[in-house]
């Protein structure tokens, strides 16, 4: 399921479920944050070494998962996933919602001129290649790597 989530990670109709999906099942240790003995989600269930619980640990490393999927679809849906976020079925959201000043920040960072530094972040580290086309692939086994 890594390999496939890294192949599939720039295709139009791999969504970010899909990717979830294929995360969840390519590392089944992310259920070591869910499980605290019963068969439950456990939402406070004592501090890991770095402090944090294991519901806040599961969600800053989902967060970094798929903060890589968002990094490597920047020229598809991925700024509007980084600025936006998601709706109820995980799919990008078009426009900004939420509170006046949220919408205005999250607007101003989605017409910000970071993201092609982001893209070159990403070919720079080898988990893009830019084609003599222009067209961007991955470097699959440095994605799975990454």
């Amino acid at each position: 399921h890594a390999r496939r989530a890294a192949q599939s990670i720039r295709e139009p109709g791999y969504t970010l479920s899909n990717f979830r999906d294929d995360v969840i099942t390519a590392f089944p240790e992310l259920t070591l944050y869910t499980y605290s003995g019963k068969a439950a989600f456990v939402s406070e269930f004592g501090p890991t070494t770095s402090g944090l619980t294991l519901r806040e640990e599961y969600e800053r490393t989902m967060g970094a998962l798929f903060s890589t999927y968002c990094l490597a679809r920047l020229d598809m849906d991925g700024r509007e996933l980084f600025s936006y976020g998601v709706d109820a079925t995980w799919n990008p959201l078009a426009a900004p919602e939420g509170e006046a000043v949220q919408v205005k920040k999250r607007q101003a960072f989605h017409d910000s001129d970071i993201w092609a530094g982001m893209t070159q972040l990403m070919i720079r580290a080898n988990l893009l290649r830019e084609e003599p086309s222009g067209a961007l692939t991955v470097n699959v086994d440095r994605m799975i790597a990454f």
